[in-house]
């Protein structure tokens, strides 16, 4: 049994800035945390808010002393609300290059405004080494950020991972999308969403408020798959003909063989669920699980947003018996709709640990400011996975039981744990210990000059 050596961070302390247009630093993971040459598959998550509806607002991700920007990872918005933020959901393969920090930042186009992140969480897995690509995952991107792709009124291919052969019949794989356009019309809708064979979900649909903006969210699912050819897909179009076209601007798909970890768990429903009460959180997706081993686990959550008005703000929340991670998350609106047909994006990410043998209850939360119309939370995703990795003799599907109903949720029966540590730091990094029989130790662990606590090997 082996740890992988994931790099991990999270900002719960919201971050302002004004006063200039300059991109500001929200969130750093120093370049001591990453290993040189090493390619990881990174997740990002935040929220993005601005004190104004008039003006944009940005959050990107970088790398390097001089600043280079991921490709798609910029986020340009104008509020339909100040009480809003918006998700911030980005994916991505790099190799990590010496000295390069990964830094989030934010941005306000008016000096006088004020821009806001928070609840920002990065998740990057080591891709060489202990990972097999074709076997324990799958990665795809389309990067037209050089030159955007037009959108019709038909869904278009973009990133496609595959196809490939699982080697295990019914491993779970978990699909994490994003999703980045430039919009160029103000009435259409721009729509995006994950394909499996030839079979579409995570449906993510929005109407543009200015023509400067670059919207990236994502979404995510826990699929079962036989061991056959498969391929997933990023499709996407507007939603009617239009003279003025959307653009697709950057798409990437990671997947992520849930039976290499030694535990798992996952819940998945397409079908709404409606808001009963106004501005009160209720249940949309569940799972528990025991962990095996004490340790590091990821959970992920995800629905999108179908909105049924203009002007309806929506919360997403993870909560670990009973509290909500990471901290603050359910301190702010996730999104703001801008016209009845819109379908939001709601992301939501956190890295904790939990002790072997004990049951875990993980809740997958939402609210709604208004039930009038009849929103709904639909694509209801909810991950947890361990960082320890299968030892050889147990790399099978665990426990390899998944009940599915035609017009229901699918649950497998596999594990995970979470837990936050040192929760009286606002900003925490991690790096995977070395396993030692089975134990994870924590040899260092100190604190910078700016509250950012760092936990080395």
């Amino acid at each position: 049994m082996s740890s992988l050596a994931v790099v991990s961070g999270e900002q719960t302390t919201e971050q302002f800035h004004t006063g200039d247009t300059n991109w500001f630093d929200a969130f750093t993971i120093p370049s001591v945390e990453w290993v040189d040459g090493q390619r990881y598959g990174m997740v990002v998550t935040a929220q993005i808010g601005g004190d104004s509806v008039a003006d944009l607002f940005g959050m990107r991700t970088i790398h390097g002393p001089i600043p280079t920007i991921f490709p798609g990872s910029t986020h340009i918005f104008e509020p339909a609300a100040t009480d809003a933020h918006y998700d911030y959901t980005y994916v991505h393969r790099f190799i990590h290059i010496a000295g390069e920090d990964i830094t989030i930042q934010i941005q306000t186009a008016n000096a006088v405004q004020t821009v806001s992140g928070d609840s920002i969480v990065v998740e990057a897995l080591p891709l060489d080494g202990d990972l097999v690509e074709g076997t324990d995952y799958i990665y795809a991107e389309q990067d037209d950020t050089a030159s955007p792709v037009d959108l019709s009124d038909v869904f278009a291919d973009f990133a496609v991972a595959g196809p490939f052969t699982p080697a295990n019949e019914g491993d779970n794989w978990l699909a994490i999308g994003c999703y980045n356009w430039l919009v160029n019309n103000l009435t259409r809708n721009a729509e995006f969403q994950i394909d499996l064979d030839g079979v579409a979900s995570n449906l993510i649909s929005e109407e543009g408020e200015d023509l400067d903006e670059s919207r990236v969210y994502g979404s995510s699912r826990a699929h079962t798959l036989s061991s056959i050819a498969h391929t997933f897909t990023i499709q996407a179009r507007d939603d009617a003909a239009i003279a003025l076209n959307n653009q697709h601007n950057y798409s990437a798909i990671l997947v992520i063989r849930l039976n290499k970890y030694q535990s798992h768990n996952f819940f998945w429903d397409e079908d709404g669920v409606a808001y009963s009460i106004a501005e009160v959180y209720q249940q949309i997706g569940n799972l528990s699980i025991v962990p095996l081993t004490t340790g590091r686990y990821v959970s992920i959550g995800s629905t999108s947003f179908d909105t049924q008005g203009a002007s309806k703000r929506a919360n997403l929340r993870i909560q670990d018996g009973g509290i909500t991670k990471p901290t603050g998350r359910d301190d702010h609106r996730d999104t703001n709709s801008y016209d009845p047909s819109d379908r939001n994006a709601l992301f939501t990410m956190f890295e904790s640990s939990w002790n072997a043998n004990e049951t875990i209850d993980i809740d997958l939360d939402s609210r709604c400011n208004s039930i009038v119309g009849g929103p709904l939370a639909r694509n209801r995703s909810l991950v947890v996975f361990s960082l320890e990795l299968q030892n050889s003799f147990n790399n099978l599907p665990q426990y390899g039981q998944v009940i599915m109903q035609p017009t229901g949720p699918e649950y497998a029966q596999p594990l995970s744990e979470t837990g936050d540590i040192f929760p009286q730091y606002a900003q925490v990094i991690k790096v995977s210990p070395k396993p030692l029989y089975g134990q994870d130790f924590l040899k260092e662990a100190q604190d910078d000059q700016y509250g950012q606590r760092i936990v080395r090997d």
